[in-house]
């Protein structure tokens, strides 16, 4: 197990934590590095599960995305109302606390640079495996079970959302994905 102790770290601290005032950037980086120490040295069933359902939960944009799509029909706003749908499943994930690849890439390497070493690493690639695999795995049941609870409009609305994505090509979505990667990290902190 990873221990934490840090001098600027105390009950006080943490109040301050929790009631959202200012608080010193040590006693953040202290409160991350706690939070990412108990993420690595939970069970592999609890992340797993975590990590299942939250792929499950990111099937809700573009299942949002599409009906915002159909609703907008050819508006010309249609494209920023399609948009909207995209955070929701971000949303659901923050909120019940699931496990996210991409969250959890700053908030477990934090023990892991304080207290670096085999054993360390091997708990991060542990998480990250765990979560990345379990989230791929929600993401396909959610795929496959599209057709069975969506009607062929719905569906087409799905598929034409979520395209657009795709049509942008890959440098285009690199471009994107990296302040929507910066935002999610910011949700750590």
């Amino acid at each position: 197990m990873i221990a934490i102790s840090t001098p600027d770290h105390d009950d006080k601290k943490a109040e301050q934590l929790v009631k959202r005032e200012d608080v010193a950037p040590k006693t953040l980086y202290a409160a991350i590095s706690e939070m990412g120490e108990e993420e690595l040295n939970r069970p592999v069933s609890a992340l797993w599960f975590s990590a299942i359902t939250a792929g499950l939960a990111m099937g809700t944009s573009p299942m949002l995305m599409g009906a915002l799509y159909h609703a907008g029909d050819g508006t010309s706003a249609s494209h920023l109302i399609t948009a909207l749908g995209y955070p929701v499943g971000f949303i659901l994930i923050a909120i019940a606390r699931l496990q996210l690849f991409t969250e959890n890439t700053l908030t477990a390497v934090l023990p892991v640079t304080r207290t670096p070493g085999m054993s360390s690493f091997k708990l991060l690639l542990r998480l990250w495996g765990v979560v990345l695999l379990g989230n791929m795995v929600g993401a396909v049941i959610v795929g496959l079970a599209y057709p069975a609870i969506l009607t062929g409009d719905a569906m087409g609305a799905v598929v034409d959302a979520v395209s657009k994505i795709g049509d942008r090509g890959p440098l285009a979505n690199l471009v994107s994905a990296i302040p929507a990667g910066f935002l999610i990290g910011l949700l750590a902190w």
